[in-house]
């Protein structure tokens, strides 16, 4: 086996974990955008409360709300 064929391999699989992580955080967002947008048909909820319920800042929910148009 040749030792110059390692550090590719390695980072190649750097890359897969990273691509991953990425993956897992943007499903991420997406399930956050969702329950916001349920948030905001479903209750009464003032935007701060939204976004202290979801850990969001004011400005994402109240852009989520301008979308629900």
């Amino acid at each position: 086996m040749d030792d110059k064929s390692l550090p590719p391999k390695l980072d190649a699989f750097n890359h897969l974990d990273l691509a991953q992580k990425e993956g897992d955080k943007q499903g991420r967002e997406i399930v956050k955008h969702e329950i916001i947008r349920n948030l905001i048909l479903d209750t009464d909820f003032a935007d701060d409360k939204i976004a202290r319920l979801t850990c969001a800042t004011v400005d994402v929910v109240q852009k989520i709300r301008l979308e629900k148009g």
